[in-house]
């Protein structure tokens, strides 16, 4: 197999802005909030790591409650030009996109800020809407696991989020740093993007038979998938009409996120504001598990075989 940009990229401990333009090393960093490893998560010139208390430096206002870690690029810079705003943020972002994908928890990070080799702060890059990620969902679900399986995983979500699969990465993450109806609109254009692959009829219908034939081979099992992508398209597009969220959720949906496990607890004693908090975590873990098939088989992008996938043959 070829060798592309990406495996060099993964080779080196330190990512060039430019061959022949080399300046100073520079160490990115930001708070990962959300995800939390017990030793390092080294991918190339990216690493995952505990935060350290003494070292790292952070402005007083940086956020670290929640379960959190520091995702550091390390890069050589231009000489002649500073690249922070260009290739390292990209490349950040890409990272942080990844970790998202690979914990199964809300997850954002805070600005990115660019140290030199004497750790003086040489500038802040990033955006402020992925600063804060909501802390409502189980803590324990934000743990960050150092396996060669998950660091091959990594380098896929990585490559992924440059190529077909761009738009519905983005989406997810955009969601994953608010629990709000904005943010089940975010997942499910994700699951459009993916599962709705060139459908122009009987969206809600096509797309949730593909989702169900392609998260469960049990046949008992996908009328309950069947019910989840179906209600989570409906209350996509009551949010897209101005509607209400919780108007019209079928006890299917809930029999369905009970018993394949999204989901414990009584719904009719939920108040509504609870309903959509519940609503649009179940949207993540659904929309997570669909990103995750079609990173591993890039193949499934594509309009003959989703509609394989649609009428139950397997692909």
């Amino acid at each position: 197999m070829p060798r592309d940009w990406f495996d060099e990229f993964f080779d080196q401990p330190y990512f060039i802005c430019e061959d022949g333009d080399q300046g100073a090393k520079i160490k990115a960093i930001c708070v990962l909030l959300g995800v939390q490893v017990d030793e390092a998560f080294v991918v190339g010139p990216i690493n995952i790591r505990p935060r350290d208390e003494e070292k790292d430096s952070f402005p007083e206002h940086t956020r670290f409650d929640f379960q959190s870690s520091v995702l550091e690029l390390n890069y050589v810079d231009r000489e002649a030009a500073h690249s922070m705003y260009a290739e390292p943020m990209r490349i950040q972002e890409a990272a942080f996109k990844a970790a998202q994908l690979l914990v199964n928890n809300w997850s954002g990070i805070s600005l990115i800020y660019h140290f030199d080799g004497g750790n003086e702060l040489v500038g802040t890059s990033g955006y402020y809407r992925y600063a804060t990620a909501d802390t409502e969902p189980p803590r324990e679900r934000g743990i960050l696991s150092v396996t060669d399986e998950n660091k091959e995983l990594f380098r896929k979500i990585f490559r992924a989020s440059f190529g077909d699969l761009a738009h519905a990465i983005d989406r997810f993450s955009r969601a994953c740093t608010e629990i709000r109806n904005e943010s089940i609109l975010d997942f499910v254009i994700a699951l459009e993007s993916t599962l709705g692959y060139r459908l122009d009829t009987e969206i809600a219908h096509r797309l949730a038979s593909r989702g169900a034939f392609l998260l469960t081979l049990d046949p008992s099992e996908r009328d309950r998938y069947y019910a989840i992508f179906k209600t989570l398209y409906n209350a996509r597009s009551s949010i897209a009409h101005g509607g209400t969220v919780t108007a019209k959720i079928p006890k299917p949906f809930v029999e369905a996120i009970t018993s394949l496990g999204y989901w414990a607890g009584d719904w009719t004693k939920q108040p509504d504001f609870m309903k959509v908090r519940h609503i649009a975590d179940i949207a993540r873990q659904v929309s997570r598990q669909v990103l995750i098939e079609f990173i591993k088989r890039p193949g499934l992008l594509n309009q003959g075989v989703l509609l394989k996938l649609e009428l139950g043959i397997a692909v």
